[in-house]
């Protein structure tokens, strides 16, 4: 396979990992790249040639807890960071739901049934790269 060479944002050098024949590679640095560090990768053939490089850059920052309004039950809504998904569980864990914030960092759920009055929601955000904040919660309030 392809020599896959990774260097920073300013050319120096990371590592380098030897694909396998399907072309997948993974790479685990001696100590943890620093959150914003851009990583380059180009893949070398036997023979030299280079392909372009792509380029990402580390997040392994959570996003802050989301925030979640006060609910009857019939729709859980709140705040997280833009493109987080809203992971909704109930006070045992057992899933509710999920849900992507919108661009300006909404969210709202409506669950198939409504929770019962008392049913405690907790909330968390998790970034495309995968981390994962605290918890919110708030308790179903359905009485008038």
């Amino acid at each position: 396979g392809a020599t896959v060479i990774l260097t920073d944002g300013n050319g120096n050098p990371i590592g380098q990992v030897t694909a396998d024949g399907s072309g997948n590679w993974a790479f685990t640095p001696a100590t943890p790249l620093a959150n914003g560090t851009v990583i380059n990768a180009l893949a070398q053939d036997a023979a030299g040639n280079n392909s372009s490089p792509t380029s990402a850059t580390v997040d392994s920052l959570a996003p802050a807890a989301p925030v979640i309004d006060p609910s009857n039950g019939s729709v859980i809504a709140g705040t997280a960071e833009a493109g987080a998904t809203v992971i909704l569980t109930d006070g045992n864990g057992n899933p509710i739901g999920q849900v992507t914030a919108d661009g300006s960092g909404n969210w709202s759920f409506t669950p198939g049934t409504p929770l019962a009055n008392g049913t405690v929601v907790n909330a968390v955000a998790q970034d495309a790269a995968g981390n994962t904040s605290g918890p919110a919660s708030t308790t179903v309030d359905s009485v008038a």
